[in-house]
């Protein structure tokens, strides 16, 4: 899309809309839908966390993000007593018993490889090349107030403040389902 197209986008209709159709998504569930959510339960009967560690766009974003993340886990080989604690408490497998640095497209921090691991000293995060003994508790709360300082500083910025008016939002809702409110690409492939 070239950014005349995702300006024009923005600016549609079907984009002042999207949220509830979302929600149409899930309180509106075709046998599709159904169908697949199912599948995706059953999967996770047979391999832990399947939507997460194969199918999540999320979660293969924060994945890739995590190359480039700042903090990571390491592992002290020295002191490490090969206990397999921190494999059978990481939710995804990983083995974190064999690498000194972990670098992996499934880790998402969750730091529970370090609180199960019995020696001192032997797993820990870094930050910048700095060590932290953070707990999960710690880590949490620093997540939240980052949140909540985020979506502080974008509310005064006014990066959260809706472009669209009650009416306005009302009237599209009352036209949601019409042929007025469609994809953008839909009048792009018309010739419109």
């Amino acid at each position: 899309m070239s950014v005349a197209d995702i300006e024009d986008f923005l600016r549609s209709s079907y984009y002042r809309i999207a949220d509830v159709k979302m929600l149409y998504f899930f309180t509106k569930m075709t046998s599709i839908t159904v169908i697949t959510l199912l599948a995706l339960v059953v999967l996770s009967f047979f391999t832990r966390n399947f939507w997460c560690r194969y199918a999540c766009p999320y979660g293969a974003m924060l994945g890739i993000l995590a190359f480039f993340s700042p903090s990571q886990i390491k592992r002290n080989p020295e002191t490490c007593i090969n206990c397999n604690r921190c494999n059978q408490a990481c939710p995804y497998h990983l083995p974190v018993n064999k690498k000194k640095l972990l670098y992996s497209l499934e880790c998402s921090g969750c730091m529970d490889c370090i609180h199960a691991c019995p020696s001192k000293n032997t797993l820990g995060l870094k930050i910048l090349g700095l060590k932290f003994s953070l707990h999960t508790q710690q880590m949490g709360l620093l997540i939240i107030l980052t949140f909540i300082s985020m979506v502080y500083f974008s509310r005064i910025s006014g990066h959260w403040k809706s472009s669209i008016s009650d009416p306005e939002f009302r009237m599209l809702l009352r036209k949601m389902d019409s042929s007025e409110i469609v994809h953008p690409s839909v009048n792009l492939k018309k010739g419109t």
